[in-house]
Order: C-alpha cells, then sequence, then structure tokens
C-alpha cells in the first residue's frame, strides 16, 4: 500500500479558497536471481543477482478547480543489485508534470511512447514477478539486435523532451499524440546552425468489455550533421531517422487471455559502416511477430510468449542473409499478497548467424557482464525473482 502525505497548500490572496493537494511516495523494487547462458558463436554462462529495473516514484495532484487538476510524476530508476542509478539520473524514468480536465490531458518531460504502450505489455507479463528479460522489447525495439552493432527504435520507448496530450476516454476508445523536439539528448544550442531533430508519435487504445486493441506509430526525422555524424548511429546511439508502427489486440476468453501483434520498424538515411550488412542501402527494415498468452492457474499466472523477428530488408533490393532471430518465454507469477510476488521463468533467444539481438535490458542492466555480442550468438535465462510495489 503507498503512503500518501496529505497537505491543504493555503493561498496567500485575500479571501482565496484552499486547495487540496496530495503527494505519494511509492516504487517497484524487483530483484532475482538468473543464470543467462551463451551458445552458438559464443559460449560461457553467468550466475548473478538481476534488477528488474526497480523505481522509487513521487507523483502528486491539486485540485484547481472548475474540474481541473494539476498533476506530476517523478520516477527514479535505480539497480538494486548494485546499487548504481539508472542513466546516473534522478529523472531517469517517466518523469512529467501536466494538467489534466474534462477535455483530456497535457504533460510535459520524459515519457514512455511507443513499445511499453503494446498490447504485449498487458498480456505477456508487465506488472509481475517474472525477469524483465523475458520481454518481446528484446526484438520489438531493435532492427538486428542491441547486440555488437544493432540499432535500437524510439529509444527502446522513452523519449526525453516530449509534449503529449491525452484524450479522454470516448466509449473505450482513448488516444495520444507526443511529440519531441530531441528524443536522445539535449535540444539545439540557441547558435547552433542545425537542429537535433524531432520526432512525433500516435496511439490509438481501444478497451471494451474482452477486447483490447493497441496502435502506435512512431516518426524520428534527424536534420544536420549534429545527429548523424558517423551515418545511422552516432557516439550517443542516435538513429539518422526512423519509421515504426505497432498493432496488436488482445482477447480475454476468460481461461485465457490471448494476443497477437504485428511491428514493423524501419532505419533510414544509412550511409556508413555501421549497421552489419546494411550501410549504404538507404532503408533497412524489419518485422516482427509477437504471440503473448496468460493463463489464470492455481492463485497465480501462467505467461507465454513467442516472437519472430525476419531478416532485414534492404532499400537498394534483397535482404541482408540471416539477421532474423525467434524468442520464446514461459513463467510463473505467484502472488503472496497485493504488494509481493514470487515469480519464475525461462527465456530463449536463437539469433540467426548474422543477428545480434540480446534478451531485453540484459547489456543496459549488466546482467551478462558483456557490452556486446557475436554476431549469432544464442541466449537463454533461468530466473527466480521477488517483486514488492510500495
Amino acid at each position: 500500500m503507498k503512503k500518501s502525505l496529505i497537505a491543504l497548500a493555503v493561498l496567500a490572496a485575500a479571501g482565496a479558497a484552499s486547495a487540496q493537494s496530495s503527494v505519494t511516495l511509492g516504487g517497484i523494487l524487483k530483484e532475482g536471481v538468473g543464470r543467462t547462458s551463451f551458445s552458438g558463436t559464443g559460449t560461457g554462462s553467468n550466475t548473478a543477482l538481476i534488477d528488474g529495473s526497480s523505481r522509487m516514484l513521487i507523483s502528486g495532484t491539486e485540485d484547481l478547480g472548475g474540474g481541473l487538476a494539476a498533476f506530476f510524476q517523478l520516477d527514479t530508476r535505480f539497480r538494486m543489485d548494485d546499487g548504481t542509478a539508472g542513466a546516473t539520473r534522478v529523472n531517469s524514468g517517466n518523469t512529467f508534470v501536466g494538467l489534466r480536465g474534462g477535455w483530456g490531458a497535457f504533460q510535459a518531460g520524459q515519457m514512455d511512447t511507443h513499445y511499453c504502450t503494446s498490447v504485449n505489455d498487458d498480456i505477456a507479463g508487465n506488472g509481475t514477478a517474472i525477469a524483465l528479460q523475458a520481454s518481446s522489447c528484446g526484438l520489438q525495439g531493435f532492427v538486428n539486435g542491441s547486440g555488437g552493432t544493432g540499432r535500437s527504435i524510439a529509444v527502446t520507448s522513452r523519449s526525453q523532451n516530449t509534449l503529449r496530450y491525452v484524450t479522454p476516454n470516448l466509449a473505450g476508445f482513448t488516444g495520444q499524440v507526443s511529440y519531441s523536439f530531441n528524443p536522445y539528448g539535449s535540444e539545439r544550442a540557441v547558435t547552433a546552425t542545425t537542429s537535433r531533430g524531432s520526432a512525433a508519435q500516435l496511439g490509438l487504445n481501444y478497451d471494451q468489455g474482452p477486447l483490447a486493441v493497441r496502435f502506435s506509430y512512431y516518426r524520428h526525422t534527424a536534420t544536420g550533421g549534429t545527429v548523424a555524424t558517423t551515418g545511422d548511429n552516432a557516439a550517443t546511439g542516435t538513429a539518422a531517422s526512423q519509421r515504426a508502427y505497432t498493432l496488436g489486440a488482445g482477447w480475454d476468453f476468460g481461461v485465457a487471455k490471448v494476443g497477437l501483434t504485428y511491428d514493423r520498424s524501419e532505419l533510414r538515411d544509412l550511409t556508413a559502416a555501421a549497421s552489419p550488412s546494411v550501410a549504404g542501402v538507404g532503408t533497412a527494415q524489419r518485422s516482427v511477430w509477437i504471440l503473448p498468452v496468460t493463463v489464470p492457474l492455481g492463485t497465480g499466472q501462467l505467461i507465454g510468449m513467442y516472437a519472430r523477428a525476419g531478416d532485414v530488408k534492404l532499400g537498394v533490393g534483397g535482404t541482408a542473409a540471416n539477421t532474423g532471430a525467434k524468442m520464446f518465454s514461459l513463467g510463473y507469477n505467484y502472488p503472496l499478497s497485493k504488494r509481493t510476488s514470487l515469480g519464475v521463468s525461462y527465456t530463449k533467444l536463437d539469433n540467426e548467424s548474422a543477428a545480434v539481438y540480446q534478451l531485453y535490458t540484459n547489456n543496459s542492466l549488466g546482467n551478462s557482464g558483456a557490452a556486446a555480442i557475436g554476431a549469432g550468438a544464442d541466449q537463454s535465462l533461468v530466473y527466480l525473482g521477488l517483486r514488492h510495489v510500495f
């Protein structure tokens, strides 16, 4: 149960009424023991504590009257296994401030925009104690992988410098429009002659009875040499230009929730030898199919997911051979209380000989001790974890 701190903000102006505001301290602590193994072109294994993107959340609202409210959230990510801060920033997670009313909500800050709004997160383990590394974003968030020289799409979802409008719920339909002045870092300096590029995202959701539908379109346009000084990927990890969309639907049959998602992502303006088999081809396009399933079992949930990425298609025609991958995970989430749960899961990712996909966050959270993998390296993870919400 979250601990709430309630205070009255007294207005200084004479005769003004008091407006109620609330600030809530909460968060998620998720840690487990996992054994990561590599096979194929890479060998070896590692048993270690694995963090599941633990975070501390400070959020609040203020009633401004007339149906209008101000709200904010400060999301700080950290690793419990070694005490390091996420991205060395206090606001490394979803952090924003905004206004909302009957017309919807406006907010500004750093927010998940694309992949983390998919139907896969609703069905296949979001908010459970199974391994975060089992997420389909290990394939969906990249073009030919996160290891080696693979390239991320939409910053694997969370964009900086973002403005967003969210519609009210209209008979089960909701939507959002997001715009970022630069999703990868600081905006253009006043004296700069070129901009850092911008990104826009459109999301449409439908939730009515057993049916859930999710659609998201993402477009990132880079402008000037300050973004793409080395072709498709500068030292900061900024892709020169991107287009991506994802469409998924899920149905709750009572005895099981089943979903299906299709994702297509493109890297554009590729001019330098920075990605395997796609340098100088203009466009590299990758498609993924994802099938998530959740089955109530006892007091917990049996959670499964299968995903398959096809070979990268090249703008000059043909494909980059053997750049596809497939991923399978199966886990069980057992709630000990409303706030605490245990999870066990097994995840297997098989790369074709020229593919460099990794288990999700395996690199960023330091779980395997290797920042990059060789092409064709297969991976598996056996995981036992504990998740607590406060």
